[in-house]
């Protein structure tokens, strides 16, 4: 029922919907685990329109839901990671290793974004503040990647 709802109602709005709301119905559908593929899809190409108008928190977990989804669409990682660039102080280590993360995860190269990701870390007490699970997962993201520090 809920999928048939999502098909009929969420999906021909997608595009109206402003970042916050479109943010937050992908980490939604990302969190239940599923969604259809036309309103993944739809998330994908919506994603790509709102993503400069997006915070670096709408960023951030609209990239993790992307790819928790399985969206096979580059142009969305993309336009998240170039949209993230001028973000990453606002980010933080949570936000910047989603991001990294669900690169990896989609296998999306954006070299511009881990170079800038690269030297962020790299300023005194940037890499400390990381949790455990963020450093593991921005560390994953490189290697998988094959980006190697610049």
């Amino acid at each position: 029922l809920l999928d048939a709802v999502s098909l009929e109602v969420v999906g021909p709005r997608l595009a109206t919907f402003g970042p916050q709301a479109l943010a937050n119905t992908a980490w939604g559908y990302a969190r239940r685990g599923a969604a259809p593929r036309e309103l993944v899809d739809a998330i994908a190409a919506a994603t790509i329109d709102a993503a400069g108008a997006m915070t670096a928190q709408q960023l951030s977990s609209t990239a993790w839901a992307c790819a928790t989804l399985n969206v096979n669409t580059p142009a969305t990682y993309e336009a998240l990671a170039n949209a993230a660039l001028g973000t990453l102080d606002e980010l933080g280590p949570r936000g910047f290793s989603n991001i990294a993360w669900a690169l990896a995860t989609a296998g999306v190269r954006e070299d511009r974004f881990m170079e800038k990701l690269s030297k962020a870390l790299a300023e005194p007490d940037r890499a400390e503040a990381l949790s455990a699970q963020a450093l593991a997962n921005t560390c994953w993201a490189y290697a998988t990647l094959g980006v190697r520090d610049p």
